[in-house]
């Protein structure tokens, strides 16, 4: 009992010593109380404060005083005595402090004994928001306090709060905020923003402080932390506010906050003398109603009112240059059709070609046809306005006319190289406009043009792109050469090499009544669509396959190993099998940078020339090199002799390559294809008979096992669970428990009692809607993030065994991680938490595990199914990461009293928004049954030439659930 008392004043032992005490049957009274007598201090301390849970009550004993040497002192040892020979209840640990205990601890908060004042802490941490709010109370009826005692309280005060968001720093962030200098102050301001809604009461201490720059950050951790919570102090605060850094952040802020107070706010400030403050509101006025909210005076029900009375159209033509061009972003972004005439004016007479170069993208934007001839007019006569002008002829008038055409030759190269830029559709009649100045005399014209034509596989359908990019490559300019090998994006092929696949693998060939019809569409007049697998005898003149043999020949020139390799690489990119063909050196002996770039090329892999070099490459001795092959590898389903390569590779027992390298998103995405699924677990399974593999290519074997749409019967892999190593038995177990159907209730019970805590997270991981952070485990320095998607997660059910067992996690394990995880998995499944006990966790959680992001998901989802009794949870949840259309209802659906809005705003409302009640967890939602649209048709249809027996749709029917292309 005495090393109990010892260790009462670590947090995390405290929570163990007084569950296991409260518990205790019969309760330890008489032993407690002798203990007041004991010559220790922390001894006396520790009994006192054990008691004082169970009693509700302090009986005025003074634990620094010894009895024997004190008569007060030995008369409430008397009383605790007389206590403790009684039957009276033991009231429970978490009972509201009296107000007598209350005064008593605010008082040794005064005391110059930091010991009394750490306990004092400790018990009112117990009832911090109450207790928040009492030092609230005594500090505005004690206004006679020296200084320095005030600021002890707040010190104290704002500890309370802080512990519930971040205990490793709540005594710290409290200490700079009352007692630091003023960068300390800043930037633990700067933090609270981190800390939810619970910090506004802080902060709205500071933000009347004289210094600005306090008031500034202060104002932006207000409203970063708030939101639209708190605009209505911001109101009141911005009414005698002068300083502009201040009003700026406002502005900053409020910009991404829906509200009617947002928008009363910016335009007010419209009228500032400052130009910096009158671009900032313009700017936030422009994203508030762009963001079309609800709340809008300018939403969508009204957009007549938009068009003719927005504030900012006066602007248009104010004398600034900047608060021009921002009203002229502001018409563009709401696409305003009544500024129309006011633009027209600009673009004529504005002498700022900045400005009138915005103008011509607003008149794009409000689709202002009826200023074409003043843009034509401009692209004849300002040159410096061709490169905006040339985009916003095209987008109104869907062409250039041939007079702008013709004039546009005639320009300087720089111009045409500004005009080109808007050349991107892959279109015919735009790509021959290109491809014509791809032939032009000046190089760098040229070269701008073959970028473009290259860029995009797509436009490489048409053939005179690509012999225009042909007839370049053989023109022998450098120049010319590298502006198409830096931009070049061939179109892949998609036929796998069938020398990938292994005997034992056969395609589905179940055939089908519509199979003529496939066969119609995808093959008309006999040929196929999709082009053969190109080889040097397959060779044909003209378009794609000339461009691809002038690319092969161009490489294999010699004195240039450069280009060559990066040839290779364009080809590899592509699925042509040339490309490989192509590298002479020894890929071992390889700089890193040309290793990394041939392991980056090699991307759905569907030749058989990759397999020697992904033999070297998944050896490479550099981890980034090593990661992409292995990537790599897997990402064509059909390539299964890659596939298994790689496994072999990482079963090998002198690999570099490491299992963590192996599984990424392509290897869970191969495990959901059957052929890939197949030799996968055909090699978990060798794996696991093998007397060499070792325990990292075990848990591999197991995450297949788990993972596979195809599952051998779990007894395979129930011996891995008595593994000593215990990241084995957790790759074991998770396998067994993600299948629930073949999981005992026995079985439950083994994982709650494993002494790992990292086998016991398994429960929470398989059973939690909401998806986790999971790891997979090799060993204590090697560990990966399991990147698989399930999509029947969120359609998860528990049975009554793995509740309870998670409910033993939730309550009594030794890792706040588990525990949090238990419970945040009941909560996923509305079902009843310790709500006090979640609380307290999202504080100890470490970083990784994101907790605070987790929970404010969560509520953003499902707020509708939570009942009023986790209305506690507002304060711990960051409304940042939820959308602002949901802030409202969020806080109306928890909402207990008729001014929602004030529940944070004083560490009073605090303590009523955060008091646990009796109220529901959780609610029911009725169900709106949605119309069901009984109308099935598939209307399929063909651009393209296609069979004659098949009929050809000119227009896609209204009611067509799917269309086709081919």
């Amino acid at each position: 009992m005495i090393k109990a008392t010892h260790a009462l004043s670590t947090p995390q032992a405290r929570s163990i010593i007084e569950k296991a005490i409260a518990k205790a049957q019969p309760f330890p009274r008489k032993n407690l109380v002798n203990l007041l007598s004991h010559q220790q201090l922390i001894v006396r301390i520790g009994s006192l404060e054990l008691l004082e849970n169970a009693a509700a009550e302090d009986f005025g004993f003074n634990p620094w005083d010894e009895p024997a040497k004190n008569e007060s002192t030995q008369l409430a040892l008397q009383r605790w005595k007389q206590w403790a020979d009684s039957d009276s209840k033991i009231e429970s640990s978490s009972v509201k402090l009296s107000e007598e205990q209350l005064q008593n601890y605010i008082q040794q908060l005064l005391s110059d004994d930091r010991n009394r004042v750490q306990r004092a802490l400790r018990m009112l941490e117990t009832n911090n928001f109450h207790a928040v709010a009492a030092l609230q109370s005594f500090l505005i009826d004690h206004p006679e306090l020296p200084e320095v005692k005030q600021l002890k309280l707040k010190q104290a005060q704002y500890e309370l709060v802080l512990i519930k968001a971040n205990r490793s720093k709540a005594a710290g962030l409290a200490r700079d905020l009352v007692k630091g200098n003023r960068d300390q102050q800043l930037t633990a301001l700067s933090q609270l923003k981190k800390l939810g809604l619970i910090a506004i009461p802080i902060i709205r201490d500071f933000i009347g402080e004289q210094d600005a720059l306090t008031r500034e950050t202060a104002m932006d951790a207000l409203l970063s932390v708030g939101g639209a919570q708190v605009l209505s102090l911001v109101v009141e605060d911005l009414k005698n506010e002068q300083d502009v850094n201040v009003l700026y952040v406002v502005l900053k802020n409020i910009k991404e906050i829906n509200n009617p107070q947002s928008i009363a706010i910016a335009t007010r400030l419209l009228t500032h003398e400052d130009e910096d403050i009158v671009v900032g509101s313009i700017q936030a006025l422009t994203k508030l109603i762009a963001n079309n909210s609800s709340h809008s005076p300018f939403s969508s029900s009204n957009k007549k009112n938009l068009n003719s009375d927005s504030p900012v159209l006066p602007y248009l033509h104010d004398s600034r240059w900047r608060v021009r061009v921002a009203a002229i972003n502001h018409v563009t972004k709401l696409q305003l059709k009544a500024a129309g005439p006011n633009l027209l004016k600009l673009l004529k007479e504005d002498d700022d070609e900045f400005v009138r170069s915005h103008c011509i993208q607003a008149a794009v934007a409000i689709k202002l046809t009826d200023g074409l001839p003043t843009l034509k007019k401009l692209f004849f006569t300002n040159d410096e306005l061709i490169g905006a002008l040339t985009p916003a002829i095209l987008d109104l008038s869907k062409s250039i006319p041939a007079d702008l055409l013709a004039h546009l030759k005639s320009r300087d190269p720089d111009t045409i190289i500004s005009a080109l830029a808007a050349f991107t559709d892959d279109k015919k009649p735009i790509l021959t406009v290109v491809a014509g100045y791809a032939q032009h005399s000046d190089t760098d014209i040229s070269c701008a043009a073959l970028r473009i034509l290259a860029n995009d596989d797509d436009k490489l359908k048409f053939d005179f792109v690509t012999n225009t990019l042909t007839d370049s490559l053989k023109s022998g300019s450098e120049a010319k050469i590298q502006a198409i090998l830096t931009s070049i994006d061939l179109p892949r092929l998609k036929i796998t090499d069938p020398r990938l696949f292994l005997p034992t693998h056969t395609s589905r060939t179940t055939s089908s009544v519509l199979d003529p019809l496939y066969k119609a569409f995808l093959m008309p007049d006999g040929k196929p669509l999709t082009p053969a697998l190109p080889t040097v005898k397959t060779d044909s003149i003209g378009g794609l396959s000339t461009l691809l043999t002038t690319l092969t020949n161009l490489a294999n020139e010699p004195g240039n190993n450069k280009r060559t390799f990066q040839i290779s690489l364009i080809l590899t990119k592509a699925g042509d099998p040339r490309g490989l063909k192509l590298i002479s050196e020894n890929i071992a002996e390889m700089p890193v940078s040309k290793r990394s770039s041939l392991a980056d090329s090699l991307y759905s892999p569907s030749s058989a020339e990759t397999l020697p070099i992904f033999d070297v490459l998944l050896e490479d001795p550099a981890d980034h090199i090593r990661k992409e092959a292995a990537r790599n590898a897997f990402t064509n389903k059909k390539n299964l002799k890659l596939i298994k390569l790689a496994l072999g590779h990482v079963a090998r027992e002198d690999t570099l390559l490491k299992p963590s390298e192996i599984i990424q998103y392509p290897f869970f995405s191969a495990l959901r294809k059957s052929g890939a699924a197949s030799i996968m677990q055909q090699w978990a399974s060798e794996q696991f008979a093998s007397p060499t593999a070792s325990d990292k290519v075990k848990i591999l074997a197991l995450t297949i096992h788990g993972k596979a749409m195809r599952v051998r019967d779990s007894q395979e892999i129930e011996q891995f669970t008595k593994s000593t190593n215990p990241w084995v038995r957790r790759a074991a177990w998770y396998s067994i428990a993600s299948k629930k159907s073949s999981t005992t209730p026995e079985q439950l019970v083994s994982i709650t009692k494993d002494s790992s805590p990292h086998v016991r997270a398994i429960l929470a991981e398989v059973s939690s809607k909401e998806r986790t952070n999971w790891k997979i485990y090799f060993s204590d320095s090697e560990s990966t993030s399991d990147n698989s998607y399930s999509s029947s997660r969120s359609r998860r059910r528990i049975t009554q065994e793995l509740e309870d067992a998670l409910r033993v996690i939730a309550e009594t394990d030794s890792s706040v991680v588990n525990q949090f995880e238990a419970n945040f998995s009941l909560l996923t499944h509305s079902r009843d938490i310790n709500l006090p006990l979640f609380i307290a966790l999202l504080s100890k959680t470490p970083k990784e595990t994101q907790a605070t992001r987790r929970l404010s998901s969560y509520v953003e989802s499902n707020f509708k199914k939570m009942g009023t009794g986790m209305r506690p949870l507002l304060a711990y949840i960051d409304f940042k990461r939820i959308n602002v259309r949901y802030h409202k209802k969020i806080l109306e659906h928890f909402k207990s009293d008729s001014n929602e809005n004030e529940a944070f705003h004083s560490f009073k409302n605090l303590a009523q928004t955060t008091q646990v009640s009796d109220a529901p967890q959780h609610i029911e939602v009725e169900k709106v049954e949605q119309p069901i649209d009984r109308n099935k048709l598939v209307a399929v249809f063909s651009k393209k030439k296609a069979a004659s027996n098949v009929p050809k749709l000119s227009k896609s029917s209204k009611t067509s659930k799917r269309i086709s292309h081919y």
